[in-house]
């Protein structure tokens, strides 16, 4: 079943997305926080468990869990090594080494394009729930779809500018604004990438999880840490 893209307007509590804010501004300022959480300096992004990692996950699964698990047919786990916070910047204005990212697909995630097994599913089912801690989209960078959920998964060379535009020209893609509370929420196979504007004037911080079938891990994620959810989206332990 595909999942396009769509949003979850003021889905978060407007006081927690605050305290995650400071608490990424507090992160990103602190060389050793970084270091401790895997930054990746060319998407300057780190680890979700950066702040509370704990709250984000029992927010948005209490707020879409039901949701998620009735997309996904069954039930729910969060992956933990690809929970990340991610900080995008107006074109021109990121530190060193930085820059957006291009055209993927979050189906994607571990899938070996140069030499994938046999037994690769290719396109792995996943929901992506994707939150600003600011506003976003207009005077700062956000995400850039086509908003249907494609059912297979594109090759490299179907990833490119060029070819993008060719398939989806920019009047059928979309930018949406969001607000602190917001969730974007879209299915493994929707194409898209940072959405940056050398007009822009503010930096954009974001958190964002990715929720797979507990009971039907592919097999090149399995290794990977997950964290089973209770059913019905209710905020269980963490």
């Amino acid at each position: 079943m595909a999942h396009p893209a769509r949003v979850a307007r003021a889905a978060l509590p407007a006081d927690a997305v605050a305290a995650w804010a400071a608490q990424a501004d507090d992160a990103y300022a602190d060389p050793a926080v970084r270091r401790a959480h895997h930054f990746v300096p060319t998407a300057s992004s780190m680890a979700l468990a950066a702040i509370d990692r704990a709250a984000v996950i029992a927010a948005v699964w209490a707020a879409l869990g039901p949701s998620i698990q009735a997309a996904l047919g069954g039930p729910v786990a969060v992956n933990l090594a690809n929970a990340w916070l991610r900080r995008q910047f107006p074109l021109g204005q990121g530190p060193r080494w930085h820059a957006p990212h291009g055209w993927h697909q979050d189906g994607a995630l571990g899938h070996d394009f140069l030499d994938p097994p046999a037994d690769d599913p290719g396109l792995v089912p996943m929901i992506t729930t994707w939150a600003p801690l600011g506003p976003c989209g207009v005077d700062a960078p956000g995400l850039e779809l086509v908003p249907a959920d494609e059912p297979a998964l594109r090759p490299v060379a179907a990833l490119t500018a060029p070819v993008v535009d060719r398939i989806h020209p920019p009047g059928a893609r979309w930018r949406p604004a969001l607000a602190p509370g917001d969730v974007l929420v879209f299915g493994g196979g929707v194409l898209h990438r940072t959405h940056a504007t050398a007009a822009m004037t503010r930096p954009r911080t974001s958190v964002e999880l990715r929720w797979l079938r507990a009971d039907a891990l592919p097999h090149r994620l399995a290794a990977q840490p997950h964290l089973p959810m209770p059913a019905g989206g209710a905020a269980g332990p963490i």
